[in-house]
């Protein structure tokens, strides 16, 4: 019998001081060396992009004077997962599974053995994802699919990003650079955020994840579900079809969606507020 997994805190990390998107060229750095037709393409373009993306601000991980590097994709991760867990009124050693999922792997061993290594816990299952885009709603759905099945009891599922290691001036062979490399200055930055997942109600932050999906995208197959708040999402048949199913509540419920992968989640009674959630320094194991 599967189990209902609820949501007990999230946790979310943005390094550096926020970076106007007028000032995204100038911090990741020119590009004299790219070709003059590159360079006013860009120049061009960069007020239309702000426009059309209404981004005011973004962050980077790097120092605005030297781009060097001031944080890693572990680093970020373990700030935005430890923020989850003070949200959740839980310690480290409450976890036993991490997920973690991102479209960038830069280092060895894997991001989910280190952050489960800097937040101190000593015992705990955990995965990590190097997929696509969608690496961070694979890494939820891995968390949900597991607890609902009784394999684990408190989850935490954590991306991060650190795209600017692949749009500072110094990534680039300017001479060679093409638009598509370019263009996602003005789409991506650096960050990191976190949830904590839990069997237990009591500890329920008001919300349960009551569906999770992962499915491949086929020519031809995409629809769109509607969701509250106006907003349409384009979702394969069988994915959009279970979301419907599960996500039949009343206003107030929530889809996210990627790709390929996303979830739905509805409110519920939160645990705290019913007077059933055990003290704030209560673990969730004993040990022997």
């Amino acid at each position: 019998m599967r189990r209902k997994v609820y949501i007990a805190g999230t946790g979310s990390f943005l390094p550096g001081e926020p970076v106007p998107f007028s000032q995204i060229g100038e911090v990741l750095g020119p590009l004299p060396g790219a070709p003059l037709r590159l360079q006013r393409w860009m120049e061009q373009t960069a007020p239309v992009m702000q426009e059309l993306l209404a981004i005011k601000r973004t962050h980077f991980a790097i120092d605005p004077a030297t781009r060097e590097p001031t944080e890693d994709n572990v680093t970020m991760a373990t700030k935005a997962s430890r923020a989850a867990l003070e949200a959740a009124a839980l310690q480290p050693h409450d976890v036993d599974l991490i997920c973690y999922g991102s479209a960038h792997q830069d280092q060895m061993p894997t991001a989910s053995v280190r952050i489960q290594e800097a937040l101190g816990i000593e015992v705990c299952d955990e995965l990590s994802i190097h997929a696509n885009c969608t690496s961070a709603y694979k890494a939820l759905y891995l968390a949900h699919e597991l607890i609902a099945a009784g394999k684990n009891d408190c989850a935490l599922a954590v991306s991060s990003s650190i795209a600017s290691s692949e749009l500072r001036a110094e990534y680039y062979n300017q001479a060679l650079v093409d638009k598509d490399s370019l263009f996602l200055r003005w789409f991506l930055g650096d960050g990191a955020g976190a949830v904590v997942l839990t069997a237990d109600p009591c500890r329920s932050l008001g919300y349960e994840l009551c569906h999770s999906y992962i499915v491949p995208e086929l020519p031809g197959r995409a629809c769109d579900l509607d969701v509250p708040g106006g907003r349409r999402l384009g979702l394969s048949p069988r994915p959009a079809e279970n979301a419907r199913r599960s996500h039949g509540g009343p206003p107030g419920d929530f889809l996210v969606s990627g790709e390929s992968a996303g979830a739905a989640y509805r409110r519920v009674g939160d645990g705290r507020a019913r007077g059933t959630r055990p003290a704030k320094t209560a673990p969730l194991h004993q040990d022997p």
